[in-house]
């Protein structure tokens, strides 16, 4: 098992990180009565499903974000299930723009730690800078934004009545209005991130505990450590500090805890 540790503290990252796992992966277009769909093998015996999914498919160093039913089946020209669309090529889209990640070269990895022969190209979330040595620490200057970006659509509401009953309900307001809650909200669905991770009173919550499904790359361990932290600041009005870690089985399933201490 590969553990990893991060240390947040006001909402910095101190701890340097190792980059993981990346699997290559293939367009595969539907046999009869599937001739118009399009799949997406991984790389590694699994095919995309169950959500979203970050891919370079032309390998031009830019990422499409993909939407995939349970049976692998990509979904295009269409409101996906979590009320975003996608264009006919299948690539989402707001407004009409495709919205795009930039993709980088790390050492193809499988999750046991075997090193494999070639590299391939991963999508790497936006609040992480990759060091020239290969560690990863996150972009603080981008969190800090993205955390800006939410308190600035919070207090448009100031001396309105608010309009939302529940934190996914808000989420979902900031991605209606935002680009930046939208990548959030994608993110938080992707990896089905419980809005109430840090249960019915965040701000008496002393630690929180999240385990994504299995089949996840060990590169995905950023994503959704990070997508666990912004939730956490979302819960708490970014009034909390913490100490995240991180852990990775054999099956690919990753798992976040993280110490939570209120600040004031």
């Amino acid at each position: 098992m590969m553990k990893l540790r991060r240390a947040i503290c006001l909402g910095a990252v101190f701890s340097a990180l190792t980059a993981g796992t990346a699997f290559a992966g293939t367009w595969v277009k539907g046999q009869e009565p599937n001739q118009d769909k399009w799949q997406y093998a991984n790389g590694d015996g699994t095919c995309a499903r169950d959500g979203w999914q970050w891919i370079d498919g032309n390998n031009d160093g830019t990422a499409e974000y993909y939407y995939f039913d349970s049976e692998g089946w990509m979904l295009s020209d269409t409101i996906t299930p979590d009320g975003n669309r996608v264009n006919a090529d299948g690539a989402w889209v707001i407004d009409g723009a495709v919205q795009t990640q930039q993709v980088h070269t790390v050492s193809d990895t499988t999750a046991a730690g075997t090193e494999a022969d070639t590299a391939a190209q991963t999508p790497a979330l936006w609040m992480w800078t990759e060091n020239a040595d290969g560690t990863r620490v996150m972009n603080q200057t981008l969190m800090y934004e993205d955390i800006g970006d939410y308190f600035r659509f919070m207090s448009s509401f100031d001396g309105q009545e608010f309009p939302y009953h529940s934190t996914q309900e808000t989420v979902a307001g900031w991605a209606q209005v935002s680009e930046r809650g939208a990548a959030w909200k994608a993110l938080f669905d992707q990896y089905a991130i419980p809005y109430d991770i840090c249960g019915e009173n965040p701000y008496r919550a002393e630690s929180v505990a999240f385990t994504s499904a299995p089949g996840k790359s060990a590169d995905e361990q950023y994503s959704v450590t990070g997508a666990v932290q912004m939730m956490i600041w979302v819960l708490t009005d970014g009034m909390s500090q913490a100490e995240f870690y991180t852990t990775i089985s054999g099956d690919g399933a990753i798992t976040v805890t993280a110490s939570l201490k209120m600040l004031g």
